[in-house]
């Protein structure tokens, strides 16, 4: 997984976060982003 992949999901983290809605959808939504990375070896 690149740096850049790792970006893009931060991004998309952030970007659930700030929008509008209900917080615990958004929280979900940033949690669901992250999950799937994991740091490299």
């Amino acid at each position: 997984m690149g740096q850049e992949y790792a970006r893009e999901r931060f991004a998309i983290a952030m970007s659930s976060l700030v929008s509008l809605g209900d917080i615990r959808k958004r929280l979900e939504g940033a949690y669901m982003s992250f999950h799937p990375v994991q740091a490299s070896t």
